[in-house]
């Protein structure tokens, strides 16, 4: 499959598409959470302070009038055992102290603003001490419930008479509170919600890689499909059982396969029977043009015998392309006959190599044999297998300059024989490499041009690697030479099998 060619998958960009909207709206969540409970927290707090406040003042009458703070003490102490009262004061008329309890050094006075905004609205508030947002303070009125209308003079501030339905004021009292459990609660509430975040994240991500798998599952099983179909197999069943888009786009695909194998059996039929059909007159045209070389029809001039050389070149050319059609027409549907048995690779090779030496010879190419002589003997088709080295020792003759060396090698890999054919020859492009054994492709030279043979070499030798249960590939770059490897299992157990040649 070529899934590991694709440099961005759809998978993955669906992923990293949804997984930043998720940060973000887990971000977005965690930031607007712990802003309300923030909040919250500080709404209750003031809450809390006012209602002291305003509690202490409610009980502080008495102990005013009577200049005794052993009246509100009760009260205090228990206002003062919450941690995080810091300090509670109860001033009496004039601004003078009370009752105090401060656990930190804090200036004592009642400010003349403090005084002037409790005596002109009567009413409880909180501020920031000093613009600190350590400790909130809490004021509230101090009222008397007395009939007898005194003048108010509390605090020396002269204002309008008030309604009798609160009372005039006789004192003030303040409590600050620490912000201390805050700060903790909102650390707690931060952890916590990193916690909430990250699981949320965790969760998403799962999630998503699921829904990314669940989407594209399909998708990267009918590519995998397609591409065996655009292999030239077309025997395979498409099998995508989904109602949706993804479904019906295999169903059509499938379609589509069964229409070209029809296409494909017709064609390989029309092969067959035009290369049964050509083969009986090729070989007349073969034969009355070697007796018309031969002489014995007359001696032909100089220009006679070039055309009838060419009339045989080409017959040869023509006869070699209809033999190979043939020959894969067989292989395709099964019906080469296979004898294995077990030889010894190192004599096999070194055979061939010895009818190929005159070639090779020719343009000064050195041909060697690198396998070990303990070598396992292999077991396979002898005459397939001539017909595999024959080929690849050739192109490796036919591709390489003058002076060049070809050498082929065996190495033994337990259950199976790796075999090099290497040369130095031209190389091959990284766009032939993809193509070199398909049919009727043939690479071209530094020129431009192809280099003569039918294009069915390699694409039979590849077919006669597989029905051995072997696999082949190429190796190489352009002016560094080429390497062909394949594979031969070294034991009997091999079961020749029709095998679809399209399938590469």
């Amino acid at each position: 499959m070529r899934e590991k060619k694709i440099k961005y998958s759809f998978k993955k960009k669906l992923f990293w598409y949804i997984v930043p909207l998720i940060l973000f709206v887990s971000l977005t969540f965690a930031g607007v959470f712990i802003q309300q409970q923030n909040k919250l927290l500080k709404e209750n707090l003031v809450d809390r302070g006012m209602s002291l406040a305003v509690n202490l003042a409610r009980m502080s009458e008495l102990a005013i009038f009577s200049e005794e703070d052993s009246f509100i003490e009760p009260a205090i102490e228990g206002m003062w055992s919450e941690d995080d009262v810091v300090y509670i004061f109860l001033y009496k008329d004039k601004g003078k102290i009370l009752s105090k309890y401060t656990r930190m050094r804090i200036n004592e006075k009642l400010y003349a603003d403090v005084k002037q905004k409790i005596y002109n609205t009567r009413e409880p508030f909180w501020q920031y001490p000093f613009s600190s947002s350590k400790v909130w303070e809490f004021y509230a009125p101090v009222f008397s419930t007395a009939e007898e209308s005194i003048e108010d003079s509390l605090l020396d501030v002269k204002v309008e008479k008030r309604g009798k339905s609160k009372g005039r004021i006789i004192g003030i009292s303040r409590i600050g509170i620490s912000l201390i459990n805050i700060n903790e609660q909102q650390k707690k509430i931060i952890k916590l919600s990193i916690r909430i975040t990250l699981t949320l994240l965790i969760i998403a991500f799962i999630v998503t890689y699921l829904l990314a798998k669940k989407i594209t599952t399909p998708i990267l099983e009918l590519a995998e499909r397609v591409e065996i179909l655009g292999r030239g197999n077309f025997d395979e069943e498409i099998r995508i059982k989904s109602s949706d888009e993804i479904g019906l786009l295999a169903r059509e695909f499938d379609s589509m396969r069964l229409k070209l194998r029809k296409l494909n059996k017709m064609k390989d039929d029309f092969v067959s029977l035009v290369s049964h059909e050509l083969r009986t007159p090729l070989t007349s045209i073969k034969g009355y043009a070697s007796i018309f070389l031969s002489g014995k029809l007359g001696q032909l001039d100089e220009k006679q015998t070039e055309k009838m050389e060419k009339i045989v070149k080409h017959s040869k050319r023509l006869s070699d392309l209809i033999t190979g059609l043939l020959d894969l027409s067989k292989m395709r549907y099964g019906k080469t006959d296979h004898e294995g048995k077990y030889f010894s690779l190192g004599k096999h090779v070194q055979n061939i190599v010895d009818e190929l030496d005159i070639l090779a010879k020719q343009k000064n190419i050195s041909l060697e044999v690198e396998i070990p002589s303990d070598l396992p003997d292999i077991y396979a088709d002898e005459k397939l297998l001539t017909r595999v080295f024959i080929n690849l020792i050739g192109n490796a003759i036919k591709f390489t300059s003058e002076g060049g060396k070809v050498t082929i090698r065996a190495v033994d890999e337990q259950d199976l024989t790796r075999i090099y054919c290497i040369d130095t020859g031209m190389g091959i492009s990284a766009v032939d490499l993809d193509k070199i054994f398909n049919e009727f492709y043939r690479v071209k030279n530094k020129n431009g041009m192809e280099k003569e043979g039918t294009g069915l070499g390699l694409a039979i030798v590849k077919h006669i690697i597989e029905i051995h249960q072997g696999k082949i590939w190429v190796k190489s770059e352009v002016g560094n030479g080429t390497q062909f490897i394949f594979t031969l299992p070294n034991k009997k157990e091999v079961k020749y099998e029709k095998k679809d040649f399209s399938r590469r």
